[in-house]
């Protein structure tokens, strides 16, 4: 059963794709412009939320993404949305990729690794530790 969440996940996924949340396993076949919104919005479902439940639902659905395209598009498609200077929104990412693709941890604390900002750099010190 679908609860309102993953509802409201699907509903705005197909905003921009009918039938593609069901599908995110062939994302990686999508033309690249239609897989990068779709991922975007995914990205967003899992670390925007205040309520743990999307974001989950989304992580989740994220880690059936196609792994190879995943780790080539999530770094720019990541740089789109997510606002590098709020540490809350950067740790949030550093999550989602420990958790979905931890091979682009290094890359991601390489984002803010020259950031003045003490709470930025409390995030990556949290992280090269992890």
């Amino acid at each position: 059963m679908i609860d309102i969440y993953e509802k409201r996940i699907i509903d705005d996924l197909e905003t921009v794709q009918t039938g593609c949340y069901s599908d995110i396993n062939n994302l990686h076949n999508y033309p690249e412009e239609l897989a990068s919104q779709i991922l975007r919005k995914l990205i967003e479902w899992a670390y925007q939320p205040q309520n743990v439940t999307p974001i989950l639902l989304a992580r989740k659905k994220l880690d059936e993404i196609n792994k190879d395209w995943l780790k080539h598009y999530f770094v720019d498609v990541a740089k789109a949305c997510i606002d590098f200077s709020d540490y809350w929104e950067y740790r949030r990412l550093l999550e989602l990729i420990v958790c979905v693709i931890p091979e682009l941890k290094e890359t991601a604390l390489e984002l803010c690794e020259h950031s003045e900002d003490e709470d930025i750099r409390e995030v990556i010190e949290d992280y090269k530790e992890a």
